[in-house]
């Protein structure tokens, strides 16, 4: 099994070039069953990018400059080399061309911003075990009174 991931927007944000948890979460599942291959627009920099992140042990790195920013040539010419079993892309320009040509397709999409309120370590995240217990409860009798089910 082959993975194409796509660095920028998966495992780094594009605005800051730091780097999204979720996204390495999701390469460490992938990465001890499949062959993992590398998208970005820079070689090195992607490289430099993966190697201050720890991740060392890799198959590949692709560039699109190397197919004048052409994404879908260039994930053609790794599906030549190798059989591609999906591409991880936070691109949503991708998404149509790359199941037209028949290759799944997985949309990475992580938050950019979170409200304080939603931040479980926040001061305005941390909820009273009577408020968690309620909420619990009132989504309980919702759910028990609803006749759809």
């Amino acid at each position: 099994m082959a993975v194409l991931f796509d660095i920028d927007g998966v495992l780094r944000r594009p605005t800051d070039n730091s780097p999204i948890r979720a996204g390495f979460d999701l390469y460490h599942q992938i990465r001890g069953q499949a062959i993992v291959n590398f998208l970005c627009e820079d070689k090195e920099k992607g490289d430099h990018f993966l190697r201050t992140n720890k991740i060392i042990k890799y198959d590949n790195i692709k560039q699109s400059k190397d197919y004048h920013g052409d994404w879908i040539a260039m994930i053609k010419s790794c599906r030549v080399q190798t059989p591609i079993n999906y591409v991880v892309t936070a691109n949503l320009d991708l998404v149509v061309p790359l199941l037209e040509i028949g290759i799944a397709t997985f949309m990475f999409c992580a938050p950019s911003y979170m409200d304080a309120k939603a931040m479980p370590d926040g001061r305005l995240g941390r909820q009273s075990w009577a408020e968690v217990t309620a909420e619990i409860e009132r989504q309980q009798e919702a759910l028990a009174q609803d006749n759809r089910l």
